[in-house]
């Protein structure tokens, strides 16, 4: 009794807490197990009570079984084809697995049921075809309902993945503005600033005319989920000479950029968030200056190599990096980022989309 007890408690707790289980025995089962009862005993289901409750009991019993299998049988499945592009197999796999089973189980019931006299049944080919056409044409039914509530929900997942995504995006879009309009860097600019107009007011207005390019990018540039390299570039070598006023020597920046390159794309201050990155976990002295070089090869890839001086004590530990990085990389759908240490240095390789890319988060949004 006991046993018995703990089976439905546990039956009952598996159907409040599964969507599936609870539409197929609270929808599917009030009119399933009666019909399938009347064809395969016909009048003798409906003869008296004790009869009528006895095939439902059965009936139950055998769909409980048959339903526990193929809920196995679909998660073994969905393991296999996760993906949403797995439709097709999923769906067929399910309808021959659910139909596999169901449709022998059925034909061992119905042979049982002939040779116990259950319900005075006895086996006959001609009217047990219909029972298992139904039961054929439920499988069928029951795979589309799974699938359908599969796809569903990936692609519920999906959206709250992209959204997710996004708005990581656009966190770091506004953390890199943030770092760079905050006070810190505004009275590093100004004090620049005002040491260059009393040594050399021509290198003044030449670094106000660098801070005015830099910003007008950096409002520019979160409009759009991808920037040419070409302007990207641009941006780098504005902002570079902009902390070449504040380290001087210490810090020494190479460009080795292939025109041809120059069409690709990447996400909007990317190279600024890994110059910040670099400087912000390493030392620059003059005497021991920092290398930053910056270079593009043939197979679509940005290479940032800088040496290792790593810093005891983190200048900014809110600024932006590498694994914000990697996270606007994964919201546009492109390869990942990676990262490679050795006695060298550190190489950074940033990959590069062809013109023309359209990020398939930013499409989706807009469809």
């Amino acid at each position: 009794m006991r046993s018995l007890l703990t089976s439905i408690s546990r039956l009952y707790t598996l159907v409040r807490h599964d969507p599936l289980r609870r539409y197929i025995y609270l929808f599917l089962w009030p009119w399933f197990i009666p019909v399938v009862c009347y064809l395969i005993f016909e009048d003798a289901f409906l003869a008296d009570l004790p009869s009528f409750l006895s095939g439902l009991l059965v009936l139950v019993v055998l769909s409980t079984v048959a339903n526990e299998v193929d809920t196995y049988a679909m998660k073994q499945i969905i393991h296999r084809y996760p993906a949403i592009q797995h439709t097709v197999r999923r769906l067929i796999g399910m309808v021959i697995a659910f139909n596999t089973f169901n449709l022998l189980l059925a034909e061992v019931s119905l042979r049982v049921f002939d040779a116990t006299h259950f319900l005075n049944y006895r086996y006959n080919p001609d009217t047990n075809k219909w029972t298992m056409l139904f039961v054929f044409i439920s499988g069928v039914v029951a795979a589309g309902l799974v699938e359908s509530g599969y796809a569903f929900t990936q692609w519920k997942t999906n959206q709250i993945d992209k959204q997710s995504l996004e708005q990581d995006n656009l966190r770091i879009q506004l953390d890199a503005l943030k770092s760079r309009i905050n006070p810190h860097f505004l009275f590093n600019s100004l004090n620049s600033v005002s040491a260059l107009i009393a040594e050399n007011p021509q290198r003044a207005e030449a670094f106000v005319d660098e801070l005015s390019k830099v910003y007008r990018y950096m409002l520019q540039a979160n409009k759009s989920p991808l920037v040419t390299l070409e302007g990207e570039i641009r941006f780098i070598r504005s902002y570079v000479r902009l902390l070449d006023a504040r380290y001087g020597q210490a810090l020494q920046v190479d460009f080795h950029i292939d025109p041809a390159s120059e069409t690709a794309l990447l996400p909007p201050l990317s190279l600024q968030i890994l110059i910040d990155h670099i400087i912000q976990h390493n030392t620059l002295m003059v005497a021991k200056p920092l290398h930053i070089q910056l270079e593009t090869l043939a197979t679509n890839r940005l290479l940032v190599r800088h040496s290792c001086q790593p810093r005891t004590v983190l200048i900014d530990r809110q600024l932006p990096g590498i694994q914000d990085i990697a996270v606007r990389y994964e919201w546009i759908g492109a390869e990942s980022v990676t990262v490679d240490t050795n006695e060298q240095g550190c190489v950074i390789c940033l990959p590069l989309l062809p013109a023309g890319t359209v990020p398939a988060a930013f499409s989706s949004t807009q469809t």
